[in-house]
């Protein structure tokens, strides 16, 4: 009885923390279970899954947490335990610049988890051992952990190669190899299925996207994060990002308002560490709106805190030289970038050097110090001449990477469908502990509605699959027509070799013939795929359409000609695949250009005739016919490198030529769709 009471205890205590936020209700309700239960293999879970909680929100919670989690690990000897103790002991003295001591911890969390073939978290732990050594401008070494790794999870097939990728992509971001970096960004978007880490990698390429300047993708991807966001936390931040993609496109006063709203949210949740970098970029804001005397007031609120970073107290000193400079307070402006040059060291990142450098030559030179000036404007040439290459590859770039749009809302769709899944999910778990705090005889009612939920979810999954196997379908359909249109490419490129090497072998051609016919010939090709690529449809050619446009361009070859000559076309619609349409137009194009050069000497007026015709179900006929000439009146060629290559293409569609001249000329061609 006295167990029941207190399961009936705990039970309503947990629906009461239900009511509370989210981050409250996760923390309050694995803290009930850790003070509820004397399992220690329990209480170890337990408390992984409160330092997991902790790590995105607050690391002094960690600090708290981590040694128990130490104690509890070694008293029932786990393993698991002690690699999530050394992995958050890292964290912690990351963030406290205890760099050799942090890689030592992450390096013996990586071994333990390898140990036991944990391998999601061996693969995150080596994620973040990368990501440290990016912050230490290791990039070598990062480069070569990540690449090992990403070919470890590729091999196991394992979804956490996602995370490798997104900091892959962020290592690049910072070398300012921002080719590099949308490509592993790419890579991540298409490997990943949780939607909080989505939302990252959007962060990510919008802020890659903001560096080549291409304001519209940046702002468009910061979008698609926003709309992603359930979080405030999450959104606060994505917002911030926002007002650096405005703050970049000189829109201070949009960038002021955001990053002012985002610095209450920090202000509420007293963020330090985040909170400075905030002061510091509203400093800058109002700095560009020359409000000096609020600029100066941001940065003082930076330095009277503990600042670990040396790049945040250089900024800051910086940032106070250049209000300095403003306020015509020369003294105190060189006093205080001298104080940023002293923590200048060569690891630092070389836009905090250029930041530095810049402001120190202004300080000089309107001291009249133009040695000292000159000594600093060397320097910062030899920053620019550095990253002169790198800027100018960014700047091709910028044309050439894209994501697929219809990708990124496939991506948003599928993503969506997962979430509403794992809430259904949630939701269930939650009813389940409601129903069963209130009375038990409920139980029954409960396990109705868990198999109802269990059949609305495995249609939804099978509705999933089905959809998934649609697009894998379409996928390779269209991969396998694409691998055919480019080898009718190839074969066509062939064909263009062949005819100006059988051009060129004519004798007494002069040149402008020469480019004429290839031209032609070349044209009437190309318009086939031109057909193709407008229509969207790879596989069939409206041959109607393509007459049409192949007689208009015939028509202007040949206008300054002096002859008044109609071209009368009658054709059905009518559609032919490629291995059709290419030959097929190679002989329109040869037998109505022929016409207009020989078939009108003696006449300068007349008609030529275009019919083509489907005569079965695979037989078709073309006829083009002209009132010329003829053989009789005026001698007309009728062998020649143009009618020689007509035999040729009319066997290569294996059909039939027929030739009637009785009066002008009449081809006739029977053939049969390929």
């Amino acid at each position: 009885m006295q167990k029941i009471i207190c399961l009936l205890f705990f039970l309503f205590k947990t629906t009461f923390i239900l009511c509370q936020n989210e981050y409250e209700k996760c923390s309050d309700s694995i803290l009930v279970l850790i003070n509820e239960t004397n399992d220690d293999h329990l209480k170890m879970d337990y408390y992984i899954n409160l330092c997991d909680l902790y790590v995105e929100n607050d690391l002094k919670e960690i600090k708290k947490i981590n040694p128990k989690l130490f104690a509890v690990s070694k008293k029932i000897n786990s393993k698991k335990g002690l690699a999530f103790y050394y992995f958050y002991n890292a964290i912690l003295l990351r963030n406290s610049n205890q760099e050799g001591a942090a890689f030592t911890n992450i390096e013996e969390s990586i071994s333990i988890f390898k140990e036991i073939k944990d391998w999601d978290n061996y693969f995150i732990a080596n994620a973040k051992f990368g990501h440290y050594l990016i912050l230490n401008e290791n990039y070598l070494k990062a480069e070569n952990l990540l690449n090992e790794n990403i070919k470890f999870a590729l091999k196991l097939n394992n979804e956490k190669v996602s995370y490798l990728y997104y900091i892959m992509s962020q290592m690049y971001n910072f070398k300012s190899d921002y080719n590099e970096a949308l490509v592993y960004a790419n890579k991540a978007l298409d490997s990943e299925k949780n939607i909080s880490q989505t939302i990252k990698i959007y962060n990510l390429a919008s802020n890659i996207y903001r560096s080549l300047k291409n304001f519209d993708e940046a702002l468009q991807f910061n979008q698609m994060g926003i709309d992603l966001e359930k979080s405030i936390s999450g959104l606060n931040l994505l917002f911030f990002t926002r007002a650096i993609i405005f703050f970049d496109m000189k829109r201070y006063h949009e960038a002021l308002d955001l990053a002012l709203n985002y610095k209450k949210h920090l202000v509420k949740k007293k963020s330090n560490r985040s909170l400075i970098d905030c002061n510091i970029f509203i400093s800058k804001c109002y700095f560009y709106l020359e409000d000096y005397h609020l600029a100066n007031k941001c940065v003082d609120e930076v330095l009277n805190v503990e600042i670990p970073r040396d790049d945040i107290k250089m900024m800051a000193y910086g940032l106070k030289s250049k209000i300095s400079l403003k306020q015509h307070r020369l003294n105190d402006a060189k006093t205080y970038i001298d104080k940023a040059l002293r923590l200048l060291h060569d690891n630092h990142y070389y836009e905090i050097k250029l930041f530095v450098y810049e402001t120190k030559f202004e300080v000089e030179e309107q001291l009249g110090n133009y040695k000292t000036a000159l000594t600093f404007s060397k320097k910062i040439m030899e920053i620019n001449n550095l990253n002169y290459e790198t800027d100018n590859v960014d700047k091709l770039n910028r044309l050439q990477i894209n994501f697929n749009i219809s990708e990124k809302e496939n991506k948003i769709k599928s993503l969506q469908l997962q979430e509403l899944k794992s809430t259904m999910k949630i939701e269930k778990q939650k009813n389940y502990i409601i129903y069963i705090s209130i009375a038990c005889f409920v139980a029954l009612l409960s396990v109705l509605f868990y198999v109802k939920n269990n059949i609305t979810i495995k249609k939804k999954n099978a509705l999933i699959e089905s959809e998934k196997l649609l697009t894998q379908k379409s996928l390779q359909e269209k991969e396998v027509l694409l691998k055919e249109i480019h080898h009718r490419v190839k074969n066509n490129l062939q064909l263009v070799k062949s005819l100006l090497y059988l051009q060129a072998k004519q004798q007494d051609v002069s040149l402008k013939t020469f480019v004429e016919a290839s031209q032609s010939r070349i044209l009437s090709m190309a318009l086939i795929h031109e057909n193709l690529y407008l229509k969207g449809d790879l596989s069939q050619v409206d041959f109607k359409e393509y007459l049409h446009r192949l007689a208009q361009n015939i028509l202007e070859a040949h206008k300054n000609e002096n002859k008044l000559i109609e071209l009368q076309i009658e054709v059905e619609p009518i559609y032919f695949n490629i291995q059709t349409a290419i030959p097929l137009g190679l002989i329109i194009n040869e037998l109505v250009t022929n016409a207009y050069k020989h078939a009108f000497i003696i006449k300068q007026r007349g008609i030529i005739r275009l019919v083509l015709k489907k005569k079965g179900d695979y037989y078709y006929e073309l006829n083009v016919i002209d009132d010329g000439d003829g053989i009789g009146k005026f001698k007309r060629p009728i062998h020649s490198l143009g009618l020689d290559l007509v035999h040729q293409l009319v066997v290569q569609i294996n059909g039939k030529l027929f030739l009637s001249h009785e009066e002008g000329m009449h081809f006739t061609i029977q053939f049969k769709k390929a």
